[in-house]
């Protein structure tokens, strides 16, 4: 059983007890004088606070039905007599029995405790013939002992009982008497709620009517409740007992007193009947967690994992305002948490369950059945109604008016989120909203590991991504059985008549979430402007909130967790029309452009087949919006680039899956064979590593399918020449060329307008400067034709010669059969060098000046004159030599335009290999990691291998054997899926913080993240190769 955090009251502690004689070898004869009295007398303590002691009543009215039933051979039952309950047998001798409740149930009695408990009864047994002692208790044992039940003592010899027998001593008890002691000892272990079993075996020993048996057993609890409070001022020869005869009397006075057919009556009609907490509910775990309605039975098979903090509110709630709701969305474990409340928060309660309140007649017979049980504060009656806000359940509200004022009435129910109406809370109800919290989430985990179902991740990941909600994190583990089935419940009341407004916005907010998007309030009423009014909008948006479908943050709708929107989306998109691609597209015209390109991306990730939709509602937004700003439109274009790269990536997936080199990963290939493939790169060299790297990937490359900018194309047929111009001509610089090379030479403009955009900006003045303006040279050249770029943009040595002017460094230039030589002085202080955009990944900065100055301005020359053979820099000391270091000049570039890849390309190329990346990514650090520590195994068993087939003297055989498991474990290592995607902290933020291509610069990742692994694959792989070529 589960830790329950909110206990019962526990019996305070008794005064310290004197200690046994010592010297007392065995118990003395029997007394019945003074010293038997004062014992007595001296033991009333625990009565005097016996009110809170619920369990032990519960326990003492079992064992007198037991008793009853014949099963004990008991003639008398004290309570608070020597022990906590005093048992007489038919013999004359006493069975004494201390009463340990631990926890409800959750608890461990170490031998310590049991060893008290023996110590304590020892001393009765100097005055009183004692047969046997039994510890009672709700509890495990602990310290090796092991439950006897009443059939055996623990006389038979073992680890544990000497251990016991040993802490008797301690406490200055006498070895053979501590050997007594223990022998006739009894450790017996009963449920902490007791009544239910109590019930039913006093109806099937006496064959009576249920009803009846509820109400002896609660007479019961009544009348020794009373009796153990009397108990103090007794003397011993007249201390109050029960008899199991007075069990015969109870039940006679009870069949002439109670109405019978009354009681039925409720029962008859189906409005009510009894909650079974004893029967198994017969479903298998597996079943249970994958997806079930939860019942008694399952509280009964202990299927059900306890959540502290709810069950800390059900308990407040029963002792203060007797009457709690809990509230939750589909799936968040209601059910389960209200039968096991019902049965944990009141100890000693009877249940009424309540099956259907329809009509004023079930609520009469419902109320008349209650009063009829005689509900009282020792004794409640909690009524339980499950599926509050259904039509069958339509008259609580008065059933609570009617049974709110009744002492000893407790009220429990709870409804679904989207049935819940504030009538439903009438009589002030403690509302309980469940969530899940880490430590519940670990107590599932483990029990779906028990029966035996895969999770499909960590419980540690699932929980965190799961935002608190139960059913999402089940989803997460077990792929998504139990949502989908939920879900598609509610999908089904959406496609009601008359739900259709609720249902396009439903489609709208889920179907935006599900890309990770949340739609400001004023958005969502544009889209439904004018035809809808805000009125009736707010009263949809209000029913989907109520139905946990969507959520207001802040000043913003979405879902209630990404995952649940996701399949609520797929499930409202069933049946066409309108599609998954139209709703997106509809989500496409109403979001910010700046959002729009971000969504086109996700699209084209999550939904490719849905891309064209989003794309083309863009483009037709374009063709209504002329007064687009630069910055905008160059952010909605890079966002169409990444989603073609992410596009081209899935159809290259299969290919590289199939058609990878031994070898090689993933990464390294992609980059390769998209320069190959796209770029004509390596085509004509002639080194060895060109033709090794050419012959490797050959099958790769013809393999991938060729690249398709159907996004970019599509968005940039609503601009033209005349709209960029226009746009250049108003916006700043950098705008411009962001712009410029986003279009990437989609939209031609004319050599006047090419032209007419260079020169309105000024010549720069420093590097920035002279950054943007050789990239905007570089954007702009590439639209000319090649023989007409000196009369548009200028000479080579022209466009040079203004780069460098704005280079502090710079004194010379030079020109060389149209290659510009520059000449820049050694710096005389440390700067940092970079000459990375606004919108670009940060440059790591280099350390060396001197060279990080010459790289940058042989760079910004290069963007100028991309027409220019190849490009010069070098730098001069002071004194007008060249600058030397250690024989060679660190600080002098010479760079060949044969090695210059086109912006455009280089740009898609890294985007490819980030959208392959992010598209073969692990879906979950559970699968990635599980499969690192299988490889981290396999290389430590080939390690511990390797000393002996590195020895010359080894085994051919067995050594190729070897190498090829390393080589198996290499190409696995090579194949591992990269990490998983960050978890999306929301699309706004992101777009604040990050541009396209600031995302898209994903680090390098190695093959195993853990160092020593990584070295000793590294190791094995190349003795493996070695040793294989011997």
């Amino acid at each position: 059983m589960e830790t329950l955090v909110v206990k019962p009251p526990r019996k305070p502690k008794r005064p310290r007890r004197p200690q046994i004689d010592s010297n007392s070898a065995a118990p003395p004869a029997l007394s019945e004088g003074a010293d038997a009295d004062a014992l007595w007398m001296s033991l009333r303590q625990g009565a005097r606070n016996v009110a809170g002691v619920t369990w032990q009543i519960a326990v003492t009215a079992h064992l007198a039905i037991e008793a009853h039933a014949g099963e004990r051979d008991f003639t008398r039952i004290v309570p608070e007599g020597y022990e906590d309950i005093d048992c007489l047998t038919s013999s004359g001798s006493r069975v004494l029995l201390q009463v340990k409740e631990k926890g409800a149930g959750a608890g461990t009695m170490p031998a310590s405790e049991v060893a008290d408990v023996l110590a304590h009864a020892a001393k009765a047994g100097r005055y009183v013939d004692v047969r046997s002692i039994v510890l009672v208790t709700d509890g495990e044992l602990g310290s090796g002992l092991s439950f006897t039940e009443w059939d055996e003592t623990l006389s038979t010899p073992s680890t544990a009982r000497d251990g016991l027998i040993e802490l008797l001593i301690s406490r200055d008890i006498d070895p053979q008497l501590a050997n007594r002691l223990v022998a006739q000892t009894h450790l017996v272990r009963l449920p902490w709620n007791l009544r239910a079993s109590s019930e039913l075996l006093l109806r099937t020993s006496s064959g009576i009517h249920p009803s009846v048996a509820t109400l002896v057993v609660s007479e019961l609890y009544a009348q020794l409740h009373a009796a153990a409070a009397e108990q103090r001022s007794r003397p011993r020869a007249n201390a109050v007992a029960i008899a199991p005869g007075d069990i015969d009397t109870l039940i006679e006075q009870i069949q002439s007193t109670v109405d019978v057919a009354g009681l039925d009556a409720a029962v008859a009609a189906g409005v009510c009947g009894s909650a079974d907490f004893i029967t198994d509910s017969g479903v298998r775990p597996d079943q249970f967690y994958l997806g079930v309605d939860g019942a008694p039975g399952h509280i009964a098979a202990d299927l059900d994992v306890l959540r502290p903090r709810e069950m800390t509110l059900m308990v407040e709630a029963a002792q203060d305002q007797r009457c709690a709701l809990v509230v939750g969305p589909s799936g968040c474990g209601k059910s389960v948490l209200l039968w096991r409340a019902a049965r944990d928060a009141v100890l000693g309660s009877r249940i009424v369950r309540v099956r259907r309140v329809r009509s004023d007649e079930d609520v009469s017979l419902l109320i008349r059945h209650v009063q009829l049980a005689r509900p009282t504060v020792q004794s409640p009656v909690i009524v339980v109604a499950d599926n509050l806000g259904r039509p069958h359940m339509e008259h609580w509200p008065d059933v609570v008016s009617g049974l709110r004022e009744l002492p000893g009435v407790i009220l429990f129910g709870a409804c679904r989120a989207e049935d819940f109406h504030p009538r439903l809370a009438r009589g002030a109800a403690q509302i309980v909203r469940p969530m899940l919290d880490d430590q519940t989430a670990q107590r599932i985990a483990q029990r779906l590991n028990t029966a035996g179902l895969p999770s499909a991740m960590a419980s540690a990941e699932a929980f965190q991504r799961c935002e608190g909600h139960l059913m999402e994190y089940l989803a997460l583990l077990l792929k998504g059985q139990r949502l989908q089935l939920i879900l598609s419940e509610q999908a089904a009341g959406l496609r009601e008549p008359g739900r259709e407004l609720q249902r396009r916005a439903a489609r709208l907010i889920t179907g935006a979430h599900s890309l990770g998007f949340a739609l400001p309030v004023e958005t969502i009423k544009a889209a439904f402007a004018p035809s809808v009014s805000a009125e009736d909008l707010s009263d949809a948006l209000r029913v989907l909130r109520g139905e946990h479908l969507i959520v207001l943050d802040g000043d913003t709708w979405r879902g209630l967790h990404e995952l649940r929107s996701r399949t609520l989306t797929e499930q409202l998109h069933d049946a066409p029309p309108p599609s998954f691609g139209e709703t997106l597209a509809e989500v496409a015209r109403i979001v910010t452009t700046s959002e729009a390109s971000w969504l086109l991306r996700r699209t084209a990730e999550r939904f490719p087949r849905s891309a064209p939709y989003v794309a083309g509602a863009l483009a037709e937004h374009l063709r209504r919006s002329p007064n687009l700003d630069a910055a905008t439109l160059a952010e909605l274009l890079e966002g169409a680039e990444r989603a073609d790269n992410l596009i081209y990536a899935r159809a290259c997936l299969r290919v590289f899956t199939a058609e990878l080199p031994e070898g090689w990963s993933i990464d390294t290939a992609a980059s390769f064979a998209y320069a190959i493939k796209r770029q004509g790169t390596l085509a004509e060299a002639n080194d060895a590593n060109s033709r090794v790297i050419r012959l490797a990937l050959s099958p790769l490359v013809r393999a991938m399918p060729e690249r398709s900018e159907e996004v970019l194309v599509e968005l940039s047929s609503a601009l033209n020449a005349n709209n960029i111009a226009e746009l250049a001509q108003n916006a700043g610089l950098v705008d411009v060329v962001r712009l410029l090379e986003a279009l990437a030479g989609t939209v031609p403009l004319e050599q006047t307008q090419i032209e007419q955009v260079h020169r309105h900006f000024s010549l720069p003045s420093n590097r920035a400067e002279a950054a943007y303006w050789a990239r905007l040279t570089e954007a702009l050249f590439h639209l000319l034709p090649r023989d007409t770029a000196a009369t548009a943009l200028g000479s080579i040595e022209h466009r040079a010669n203004i780069v460098a002017k704005a280079e502090r460094w710079a004194f010379a230039i030079a020109m060389e059969d149209d290659v510009p030589h520059v000449s820049i002085l050694q710096a005389s202080e440390i700067e940092t060098i970079s000459d990375s955009l606004s919108w670009e990944p940060d440059e790591h900065p280099n350390a060396d000046t001197l060279e990080a100055i010459a790289i940058a301005l042989s760079n910004r020359i290069a963007s100028a004159c991309p027409d220019a053979p190849a490009v010069g820099v070098r730098t001069y000391s002071p004194s007008g030599r060249p600058f030397m270091a250690d024989g060679y000049e660190p600080a002098r570039r010479l760079i060949s335009s044969t090695v210059r890849a086109e912006r455009t390309g280089v740009r898609r190329n890294v985007g490819f290999c980030a959208a392959l990346r992010r598209l073969a990514a692990a879906e979950t650090w559970t699968e990635l990691l599980t499969e690192e520590a299988r490889l981290g195994a396999e290389l430590l068993a080939l390690a511990a291998e390797a000393p002996y087939r590195l020895k010359t003297t080894d085994n051919v055989r067995r050594r190729s054997e070897w190498a090829t498991k390393v080589d198996a474990v290499q190409r696995q290592a090579n194949m591992l899926q990269p990490e998983p995607p960050a978890l999306d902290d929301g699309l706004p933020l992101r777009m604040r913080r990050q541009t396209h291509a600031k995302d898209s610069q994903i680090p390098p990742r190695r093959h195993l993240r853990t160092p020593p692994l990584h070295l000793a694959l590294s190791s094995a792989t190349l003795r493996g190769r070695r040793w294989q070529k011997l």
